[in-house]
């Protein structure tokens, strides 16, 4: 408990140090940090999160090195036509996008190969026609209402057991 106390004008703040003062003020703040982990949500979000930046920090180094950057976010990107063919008919829309993805891929390279054009302008088209595939495509959709960010980057704390297991098998 601190209290103020005037030696001189000028009032100086002391505290007595007590045990208890200590434990009544961090043992809230180890609770507040340790909580949200009893719940089954958190540790899935958590376990699927550590196995994606690990899976993604070992790819990213090759893909950075290799110059491929815009490749992964033209890929990921396009495979939105992907995730809205698949929420269309009502799959999955992992698999959607793994199915778009592939494809794109190979497109890429067949395009800057075979058009005599740079491997970025390549990557370009294919980028921008799946992405406008994919918004027209959900733009269709008479029930979906929620927005596409949601669509393109998920829920992180909403992953199931399947999924996580899923993403280690990646």
């Amino acid at each position: 408990m601190a209290r103020l106390t005037h030696t001189s004008t000028i009032p100086i703040l002391t505290s007595t140090l007590n045990p208890n003062d200590y434990r009544a003020t961090v043992v809230p703040m180890i609770d507040f940090l340790l909580d949200p982990w009893e719940f089954a949500f958190m540790q899935r979000a958590l376990l699927a999160a550590c196995l994606a930046a690990l899976v993604c920090s070992v790819i990213g180094v090759f893909v950075v090195l290799r110059g491929m950057g815009f490749m992964g976010d033209a890929v990921a990107h396009s495979s939105l036509a992907g995730m809205s063919v698949a929420y269309f008919f009502g799959g999955s829309v992992f698999w959607g996008a793994f199915a778009w993805a592939v494809p794109a891929s190979l497109a890429i390279t067949f395009i800057s190969r075979k058009a005599k054009v740079k491997v970025d302008t390549a990557i370009g088209i294919i980028f921008a026609s799946g992405f406008a595939i994919g918004i027209i495509l959900m733009s269709q959709v008479n029930n979906y209402t929620a927005d596409l960010f949601a669509l393109l980057f998920g829920n992180v704390l909403a992953v199931s057991w399947e999924e996580v297991f899923l993403v280690a098998l990646v």
